[in-house]
């Protein structure tokens, strides 16, 4: 064996512990959030914590920095996967580096800290017993910013984070074309003539009903249950431990059956995308979807531009009806596509229709640009967030739990991570473009044949798990760098048509 197939083998076996350490942490969180006795929290928050801190430490080492520097030598002599394991750890390797591990330990201690907090805050809708935790987390995620990039724009160091070769300049001009094109279009909508019947969406439907309807959208889109399974929790997310196991969660409302509906055709997306990743990435570092909107980008294309299209709705209304059972038999499907698409303008973001979803995605956005350079108070946070609900989706906000304690990101530490969710639905948009110029989107979608849907993204996106930046993907897969132009008009042209202005 040569000394280069030596390190190959030592570093493969080193990442194999990062991956096994780093999935028992995340399945720790995930009990934690669906499963854990509350009793339980706080004591396996300090062992999760612990965990993340020796993941940190292996991730950081001497040892596997020089294996990084060796291998980095000889990329041209490595195999495709190797060379895109060190591509991706070295990344990583440079900017953690920087990073002091008593700090990264206070900085996780204090987001799973804050997350407890938060959620006792937003049930008592009490801003003020959360604004000092979540001011230590601006604090210390400021000090990270600098750490990671030093003499950089803190905000522009943690958008690489989540989207490298997304910055500012370009998001102010993104979110610059949803100001001036969209927030007119719901300014017309509003005072259009059309009203959508939306009423029949609040009948009860009992929560067994709505599970059987999840396993109906679970297997018309192609979620594995051989390598996942779907819990219950207040927020719907999806975790992934590589791509033999991908879990999902939903939140039922007796009042609201379509929130459970699209929640899990979302999860779906997400956890789709890890189970589609190529068995030679199986786990490795390499074994898990893009993180932030490429991931983000799968979830909404199965939700929206799939689940939400007439023909999929067509296609499955039979189905969703006979589970629904006579309570529903006057709707149509007709009626039912105008009502799930519907543009209410609402104070909660995971519910709001596709229209309107950005535009609380960008007030979160301005928000936090705001904060990050120091511009405003946290206690002042409140009144900034609504007057700007206010200002682009034209309603007030009545109290903090329905806004600015809605979201546990910024509990998290998740801060610069926003813009993710908004850009999924845009990466979506292109891929949708692209993809249409390779097969019939709707008539497969007609026939129920979401295979051909997925397969397309499993050749283009899901099969590279992290093997390229997200840039590198969307460029790969669309023949372009993002456009936004792609997302505007797919927005423009539905709901012009759907309201005939």
């Amino acid at each position: 064996m040569s000394n280069l197939d030596k390190t190959v083998t030592e570093f493969k076996e080193y990442m194999d512990k990062v991956v096994a350490l780093s999935h028992l942490q995340s399945f720790a969180w995930y009990d934690a959030i669906t499963a854990m006795p509350k009793g339980s929290r706080e004591s396996w928050n300090k062992k999760i914590a612990l965990i993340g801190a020796e993941v940190f430490k292996l991730r950081t080492s001497d040892e596997l920095g020089k294996m990084l520097e060796k291998l980095s030598q000889h990329e041209n002599e490595l195999d495709e996967v190797t060379a895109a394991m060190v591509r991706c750890e070295k990344r990583d390797y440079e900017k953690l580096k920087r990073v002091p591990a008593e700090f990264s330990l206070k900085k996780r201690k204090s987001e799973l800290k804050a997350q407890v907090i938060w959620e006792k805050a937003r049930n008592d809708n009490d801003f003020a017993s959360f604004a000092p935790y979540l001011e230590e987390n601006i604090k210390l995620t400021k000090q990270y910013a600098n750490y990671i990039a030093p003499g950089k724009d803190p905000f522009d160091a943690l958008l690489e984070e989540s989207e490298p070769g997304i910055n500012a300049e370009i998001l102010d001009d993104y979110f610059a074309k949803l100001r001036s094109r969209i927030v007119p279009l719901l300014k017309k909508i509003n005072e259009s003539a059309k009203k959508i019947d939306t009423s029949f969406l609040n009948r009860p439907v009992n929560i067994e009903t709505q599970k059987k309807i999840s396993e109906l959208m679970m297997d018309v889109i192609g979620y594995d249950l051989n390598r996942g399974e779907i819990r219950e929790t207040e927020h719907p997310f999806c975790s992934s431990f590589g791509k033999y196991d991908s879990r999902i969660t939903t939140h039922y409302h007796e009042n609201r059956f379509t929130g459970s509906l699209f929640a899990v055709l979302h999860e779906c997306g997400h956890a789709m995308y890890e189970q589609n990743k190529d068995d030679k990435i199986a786990n490795t570092i390499l074994d898990q979807g893009i993180q932030g909107a490429m991931h983000e980008a799968q979830s909404r294309f199965y939700e929206n531009y799939v689940g939400r299209s007439p023909e999929f709705v067509n296609f499955m209304f039979d189905g969703l009806k006979s589970i629904l059972g006579d309570d529903f038999k006057d709707i149509t499907a007709d009626k039912f596509f105008e009502a799930i698409n519907a543009v209410e303008p609402g104070l909660i973001r995971i519910q709001a229709d596709e229209l309107i979803y950005s535009l609380h995605i960008m007030v979160r956005y301005e928000i936090e640009r705001m904060f990050i350079k120091g511009d405003v108070n946290v206690a002042d946070l409140p009144k900034i967030w609504n007057e700007k609900i206010e200002e682009y989706i034209g309603i007030k906000v009545p109290n903090n739990k329905q806004g600015v304690l809605q979201d546990v990101h910024w509990g998290m530490g998740l801060i610069g991570y926003f813009p993710s969710y908004s850009l999924g639905s845009a990466y979506g948009a292109q891929l949708l473009s692209a993809m249409k110029k390779d097969l019939d989107f709707e008539a497969e979608v007609s026939k129920g044949n979401i295979a051909a849907i997925s397969d397309w993204l499993t050749d283009k996106v899901h099969k590279y798990g992290k093997m390229h930046l997200p840039q590198e993907i969307l460029l790969k897969a669309t023949g372009e760098k993002f456009n936004p132009d792609y997302y505007i008009e797919y927005l423009e042209s539905k709901f012009t048509k759907l309201y005939g202005l």
